[in-house]
């Protein structure tokens, strides 16, 4: 995932220099949630569902601040795009690599 290594039995995220990048729980789950929807288009409520499930009831425009400090914490080097692209009334994606 351009150049990031993710585990998800350890939940830990590697960067392309190997170091570590710490994430809270929060975080690593949404990531989680995109990895496992590559290439897939998913919003703000389907994130949620994932990560909380059916009966969680909060405002889905948290997932918005996470997505925030996952595009801070995860650039893609040597490139102008985000890693997680937003698709303005769908929701979000991982960018492809190239």
């Amino acid at each position: 995932m351009h150049g990031y290594l993710v585990d998800l039995k350890s939940r830990t995220v590697s960067a392309p220099d190997s170091t570590v990048v710490s994430l809270t729980t929060a975080e690593f789950d949404v990531l989680a949630v995109l990895l496992a929807h590559r290439g897939q288009a998913i919003s703000r409520d389907e994130i949620l569902k994932e990560i909380k499930g059916k009966s969680w009831h909060s405002s889905s425009r948290g997932i918005d601040g996470l997505i925030s400090r996952l595009r801070k914490k995860l650039p893609v080097q040597n490139s102008s795009r985000d890693l997680i692209k937003t698709l303005h009334g769908v929701g979000y994606m991982l960018t492809p690599q190239r």
